[in-house]
């Protein structure tokens, strides 16, 4: 019974179209991929005719940054921990 329930699910699925995401972004041959630079090199070249505002904006954003980087760094020590805690359950 589960069997043709999951074969009725699977023809159905089966017969929808594909969603329209739009063509891809296109972008010109042989042009190199832009360079990544450290956001200090960034904040460093803060234009002359920044005001305060912009700088404050600009060093909120980047401390942003560093907190979401830290926190996608240690979410993945987390999953490491998650994997050694699944293989000694797994024993």
């Amino acid at each position: 019974m589960k069997v043709r329930i999951a074969l009725v699910c699977l023809a159905l699925a089966a017969c929808s179209d594909w969603p329209d995401t739009g063509s891809a972004p296109k972008t010109k041959a042989g042009q190199p991929w832009p360079s990544l630079l450290p956001v200090s090199e960034i904040v460093a070249d803060t234009p002359a005719n920044a005001d305060e505002t912009s700088a404050a904006d600009m060093a909120s954003r980047a401390a942003a940054l560093r907190a979401r980087a830290a926190l996608l760094r240690r979410s993945a020590d987390t999953r490491a921990e998650m994997e050694a805690l699944r293989a000694r359950l797994d024993r």
